[in-house]
């Protein structure tokens, strides 16, 4: 990813460092997914944030 995507995506995985309740392996994990040629699917996105930081989904 290049440009001004690459610049909103950094800018928000570093935002996401710095929330006390999102799980540091989330933000680690969201990078790698987003970095992949297609967008992760929605339930992977809740599957991800629900192992890391053992709440469950609604």
């Amino acid at each position: 990813m290049a440009g001004i995507e690459s610049e909103v995506l950094e800018t928000f995985l570093a935002a996401l460092t710095d929330v006390d309740d999102v799980p540091p392996q989330v933000t680690e994990s969201l990078a790698a997914l987003l970095a992949a040629d297609k967008l992760p699917k929605p339930d992977q996105l809740v599957a991800l944030y629900t192992g890391a930081s053992g709440e469950s989904a609604l």
